[in-house]
């Protein structure tokens, strides 16, 4: 899918294609002002919309030295994508997580999506959220669903430094094992790291490498982002 830019106030389609596996997160994960995962996105969307993150600069001339840019402040930024909510054992209920995200939108919560570089660090609020069922299971119960929701930036409470948010990713991967139900783990690329000495620091061998750059589609082991976050099986 092809990417649109429309300008300060336009939108932005990403397809999942097109954000390579080593610049986003193995699972999107929704996560609270704390840094706590309060939700794992069971499927990741196929696409996400982006309005208002193209951002218009200005040059302007001053005194001494070359002009600067200024970057126009713009509308508040938006994403908003649609989920599969469902469980890999069939017929089984989902109404918790679905009762879980309800409970999102309705406290006027604050949250940080992580999946790619693009929406890191920013805070956001769930400004619309709707739930579309598709299949009940034999009790009546809710086996499968899509999710539309909306994340509005909120401004008044400004944007994490990109320290913080390190931090707060960092600190989220216990939450993100507990809660995604699986035994991987998770680990956050740093200056100097190679997936050899990753590997030699989780398992048994560095030779293991292959393992972990296999689930995570990572093509070219050479050349894995600072930030990446790694899932190790």
């Amino acid at each position: 899918m092809a990417t649109v830019l429309m300008g300060i106030t336009g939108s932005e389609v990403i397809s999942a294609e097109s954000v390579s596996a080593q610049a986003r997160s193995p699972k999107m994960r929704f996560l609270d002002e704390n840094g706590n995962v309060v939700f794992v996105v069971p499927y990741a969307p196929k696409e996400v919309t982006y309005e208002g993150f193209v951002r218009t600069k200005t040059p302007t001339d001053r005194a001494v030295g070359a002009p600067l840019l200024l970057v126009a402040a713009g509308a508040l930024r938006k994403m908003s994508f649609s989920f599969l909510v469902a469980r890999k054992t069939i017929q089984q209920s989902v109404e918790d997580l679905l009762d879980q995200l309800a409970a999102m939108g309705a406290n006027d919560g604050r949250y940080l999506v992580v999946y790619s570089a693009r929406e890191s660090g920013i805070i956001f609020k769930i400004s619309n959220l709707s739930v579309q069922t598709q299949e009940h299971n034999l009790n009546n119960q809710i086996s499968r669903a899509t999710v539309a929701i909306e994340f509005t930036e909120d401004r008044q409470y400004g944007v994490t430094t990109k320290a913080a948010a390190a931090a707060m990713l960092e600190e989220a991967t216990i939450s993100t094992a507990r809660l995604s139900g699986q035994n991987d783990r998770f680990y956050t690329m740093k200056s100097g790291d190679t997936l050899r000495k990753i590997a030699g620091q989780f398992y048994t061998s560095p030779s293991a490498w292959k393992q972990v750059a296999l689930a995570n589609g990572i093509v070219n082991p050479a050349s894995v982002p600072v930030g990446t976050i790694l899932v190790l099986p």
